[in-house]
Order: structure tokens, then C-alpha cells, then sequence
């Protein structure tokens, strides 16, 4: 395996790629079928059948035609999303085009690139008589160890600085106390927060995340602009009933993506 990863750079491709091919080969050229491919973001499992039923329906339905979507996403489908989060999260989400709380993008770690390049455009300042634009500084406060993609997405963001708020002394999860102490001295701009937590497992309580939710509203209040940017995708995995910070804390919302 360090040998397929050492070559990979060679063949201008990223190494989940090369295992991608890997995968395919084996399973198509060598007759094993039951593999899993653990490169990060790259499941390998087939298409749900029921799935690829409703693309062919909705396709025959429209006439074959196809056209430009919108930049956010198919209304009638995020209207289906805010129906799920109400019914199977209890969260309630707009999904108009007024105010879009819900958006379908290509995969978390592009909308958190894409959501810091917004940012980053969004501080400018331009000094007319000088002919200069300028911007803020941003900086991003990560709990770790975390998912590794973001970040190579944040590396993609000019001038962001990322600092980490080690895990390993409280469990590999994040804690109230440490977290104020980082807000304190890293002074971010943004949050991100991945729980049910990848690579580790880890999750959080419902009493700590009341606790963490205390800590944040306190720094929001002096920080209004100061955005949580919650990844819970693996949040359907837990073994538990999993009640997250939005659930303890919903006026957290406008402060979040």
C-alpha cells in the first residue's frame, strides 16, 4: 500500500483514485466482490437500485430534457430535505429561495472551501486612490483529530489560518473548558464542528453539548459575526440517540451552516 501511495503523485492522481482503480480491477478483473474501499470519502458501495429508478423516472417525466439547475439545488428536492430534518431530526430548515437554509453542494469539505472563499471575498477593501483591495484575515479554530480533507479545502482559502484544538487529553472529543480557552486565545472567525466525529468515533453528550452551547453563546455575544459550521454527517451511524448542538441549543441556528 505505501508503495501504491509513493506512486500516486507520479501519475498526477490522488491516491483515493489510484484506489478506485484498484478496487474496479480487483472486483471486475480478478472476481472478488465483497470490497470495501476504505480511501477517505470513497465508499465504493453500488448505487441503491431504487435510486437510479426515480433518476430514470424523473427523467422519462421531464422528456429527456435536460437543463441548468439551480446554483443551490432542485427546489422540490431541499423542500424533501426540510421535510426529513423536521420529521426525523426535529429541525426545522427554510428552504426558499429568499433565504436558503438548505443547499445542495459537491460534498462537505467543497462547501466548507466555498463557504471561506465567500468570506474571504466578503472582507474586501478597496482603496480607490491607491487602486488596492485588501482583505480581513480569517481564521478557523478545528477540534482534532478531524476529518483530514478540510484541511486540504481550507488550504485552498488565500491567507486562512487554521488553528487546532488538540483532543487527546479529554477523550478525543471536544470539552467545554478547553474550547473556551482556544476561543479565548485563537480568536477565530469560524468553528468547525464534526460530530459524531470522523476518524474517531467519538460523540458528544447531550449535557456537553449544553455545556459547549453555553460557551459559544457567550462568545457570540461578543463576537456576532463569529459562524459554527457543523458536519454531522455521520450523525444516522450513532449507536445512541444522538441530540447534537442545533437540538440543545436551536437558537444557535442563525450562527450556523
Amino acid at each position: 500500500m505505501s508503495n501504491l501511495e509513493s506512486e500516486s503523485p507520479k501519475l498526477n492522481r490522488p491516491f483515493t483514485a489510484v484506489l478506485n482503480d484498484l478496487q474496479k480491477h480487483l472486483r471486475d478483473k480478478q472476481g472478488y466482490k465483497d470490497i470495501i474501499n476504505l480511501g477517505l470519502g470513497n465508499p465504493g458501495t453500488p448505487v441503491d437500485p431504487a435510486l437510479l429508478k426515480l433518476l430514470h423516472q424523473d427523467i422519462r417525466e421531464n422528456g429527456g430534457i435536460s437543463r441548468y439547475g439551480s446554483s443551490i439545488g432542485d427546489p422540490s428536492t431541499r423542500k424533501t430535505i426540510a421535510d426529513f430534518m423536521l420529521k426525523v431530526r426535529e429541525t426545522p430548515y427554510q428552504f426558499d429561495d429568499n433565504c436558503p437554509q438548505i443547499a445542495i453542494t459537491g460534498g462537505i469539505t467543497g462547501t466548507i472551501k466555498e463557504y471561506f472563499v465567500g468570506l474571504y471575498n466578503k472582507s474586501a477593501h478597496v482603496d480607490e486612490e491607491k487602486g488596492k483591495v485588501t482583505h480581513d484575515r480569517l481564521s478557523v479554530l478545528v477540534p482534532t483529530p478531524a476529518y483530514a480533507w478540510y484541511f486540504d479545502a481550507l488550504s485552498k482559502v488565500p491567507g486562512i489560518k487554521v488553528d487546532k484544538l488538540d483532543t487527546s487529553n479529554t477523550a478525543w472529543k471536544l470539552d467545554a473548558k478547553s474550547l473556551e480557552t482556544s476561543l479565548k486565545q485563537s480568536k477565530p472567525d469560524a468553528l468547525i464542528l464534526n460530530y459524531p466525529c470522523n476518524p474517531t468515533g467519538q460523540d458528544l453528550t447531550e449535557g456537553e453539548w449544553r455545556a459547549v452551547a453555553v460557551v459559544l453563546k457567550e462568545h457570540i455575544k461578543a463576537n456576532p459575526e463569529f459562524r459554527i459550521v457543523l458536519d454531522n454527517s455521520y450523525k444516522d451511524l450513532s449507536f445512541s440517540p444522538h441530540k447534537g448542538l442545533l437540538e440543545v441549543a436551536p437558537e444557535l441556528m442563525q450562527h450556523s451552516i
